[in-house]
């Protein structure tokens, strides 16, 4: 009885903690599984959105050179559509030079001469940066810059964090499992010498009424099969010495 109490506790300990922590596990894998690149992607989208909103409510760029712009934008240049000089920028040292001296400019400068000369809003996409084209007044265009890095640098802080706070859970999750074991384990080692102590001191007085003691008193126990068994242990002491009683007077 002692082992079969053991191992029902055992099992049905390591069971829940298992189950608790494969739960745990579960929902580390659908956060991990994430996928980030798609927020990348709105980001990207809505600060190109914002950047060419902001450039069509610019109407006095005379100090455009002492404008603060987010970090998220790279630059806002206008150029003037006759020369394709830079009139002024938000990064003092492209004012004055010609787009073809602009190093953002050299792998899309045809699609960006045609919105230019076409005087249109556009927005012209590379692999790494947007540039968002507004036709602006006096003859002249307002180009923004928009570099993915921002995005891309975003994106991969909340990527190292979240696989670093996942190795501390699954770090923190294998010292449950380990320590929640070994408290199983000394449960069910317990419960089972406790459970186990009355059914050995029952077997000791039947054993002792066996060899003639009737003084031994078994434990008094709660339950329903202990307290059988010393109705049984009263019955069988009290027959034998009804029948020594009888043989004694013979």
């Amino acid at each position: 009885m002692k082992s079969k109490l053991f191992l029902t506790i055992l099992i049905g300990g390591i069971a829940l903690v298992a189950g608790s922590a494969l739960l745990v596990y579960a929902q580390i894998k659908m956060v991990s599984a994430v996928n980030l690149e798609r927020v990348e992607e709105r980001l990207y989208a809505e600060n190109t959105q914002i950047l060419g909103w902001a450039m069509q409510q610019l109407q006095d760029t005379t100090r455009l050179e002492d404008s603060a712009i987010p970090a998220s934008w790279a630059e806002i240049l206008v150029v003037d559509n006759a020369s394709l000089r830079i009139k002024t920028s938000t990064a003092a040292e492209s004012s004055g030079k010609f787009l073809h001296d602009h190093p953002q400019l050299l792998d899309q400068a045809a699609p960006i001469l045609e919105a230019i000369r076409a005087s249109r809003a556009q927005d012209i996409a590379t692999p790494d940066y947007m540039v968002a084209v507004r036709p602006f007044k006096d003859g002249s265009t307002l180009l923004g810059f928009k570099p993915r890095a921002w995005e891309r640098g975003l994106i991969t802080d909340q990527r190292k964090l979240r696989e670093s706070l996942a190795g501390r859970i699954r770090l923190v999750l294998m010292v449950y499992l380990a320590g929640g074991i070994t408290v199983v384990i000394l449960v069910a080692l317990l419960v089972a010498l406790i459970a186990s102590r009355g059914t050995q001191r029952m077997a000791r007085a039947f054993e002792a009424l066996s060899l003639g003691d009737f003084e031994a008193t078994p434990p008094a126990g709660r339950g329903r099969d202990m307290q059988a068994c010393m109705e049984t242990y009263q019955r069988l002491r009290t027959s034998l010495q009804m029948a020594l009683e009888r043989l004694g007077s013979r």
